[in-house]
């Protein structure tokens, strides 16, 4: 399925990142230790990162503190930013299979609820194929952002799929998501996820 394949590729970039960072990090303490050394760098000044002419951002108060933050700090900011994204790529995984599923099996849509177009609207179908994808793209956008919960939920009454039967128990899928979800709104910067991931 397409989903799938989008959702395996991404994991993939994800684990690339996560190795290559730490590949980044482990070069990067080597690196000043030897500066260190060779007197480029005293280990008793700050370290700092130019990142426009206005703007230059202090690592850390000296070398044996940023080194410290390489080895630990840095790391668990990298992986809650990486577990928020898992969560993420998850959920879009998730609605975009039911969004295959529902251009396969349309009649999984049908129900008494109403739907209203203008004219214009209407008129501006080229077929029935794009009413149809229409209504699909719009029950998938109902599910976004609904929640793990919901989404299990949504699975189990239209697809007879429950998520209680999966290998990883639903309670730690939940936990998962509801770890997650409130950084996911506050960005990486303020994310403070204490997360299990471990290197």
């Amino acid at each position: 399925m397409e989903a799938y394949t989008k959702f395996d590729i991404e994991m993939q970039n994800l684990e690339s990142l996560h190795a290559a960072t730490l590949f980044a990090y482990d070069q990067t303490v080597e690196r000043i230790k030897e500066r260190i050394k060779q007197k480029y760098v005293k280990a008793s000044e700050p370290i700092q990162r130019t990142l426009s002419k206005e703007y230059t951002y202090t690592l850390a108060d000296n070398a044996r503190s940023l080194r410290a933050k390489y080895r630990k700090q840095f790391r668990k900011h990298l992986r809650e930013t990486l577990f928020v994204r898992a969560i993420s790529i998850l959920e879009v995984f998730l609605i975009d299979t039911l969004r295959q599923v529902f251009v396969a099996r349309m009649d999984l849509l049908h129900r008494e609820e109403r739907e209203s177009f203008s004219y214009a609207h209407l008129l501006s179908f080229r077929s029935l194929s794009e009413i149809a994808t229409h209504l699909i793209n719009k029950e998938c956008r109902k599910l976004q952002n609904r929640g793990f919960n919901y989404l299990s939920t949504y699975f189990a009454s239209k697809l007879g799929i429950e998520f209680d039967k999966f290998t990883v128990p639903m309670v730690t899928l939940r936990e998962y998501h509801e770890t997650a979800s409130p950084c996911a709104s506050l960005g990486p910067n303020r994310c403070q996820i204490q997360t299990k991931i471990q290197d």
